[in-house]
């Protein structure tokens, strides 16, 4: 989410869609993920920040991935959401 640039007003990430071959341009602003190895932590926290906060967490969840979602909203702010497997490591989030 801090990996990005302005330009004529339009926010570009660094992350791009591989179906669209553009930077990607969701309102997801971060996915993390909690695996066996942090190698598989990120590939699938990159994976599934690309989908999207819709596709992203759908994919999480069905796979039974400990995901943990930060979504921009329109006024700024940011909403949160967790895969049951996540909630299930008994983490507190912000």
């Amino acid at each position: 989410y801090r990996n990005f640039f302005i330009h004529q007003g339009q926010r570009y990430s660094h992350e791009i869609d591989q179906a669209s071959a553009a930077p990607v341009a969701h309102a997801l602003a971060s996915v993390s993920v909690v695996a066996d190895d942090c190698t598989r932590a990120d590939a699938w926290s990159t994976a599934l920040f690309v989908q999207g906060p819709e596709q992203g967490y759908d994919t999480a969840a069905r796979l039974g991935l400990a995901a943990y979602f930060v979504v921009r909203q329109p006024d700024g702010s940011f909403s949160e959401r967790q895969t049951a497997a996540f909630a299930a490591l008994g983490g507190h989030t912000a």
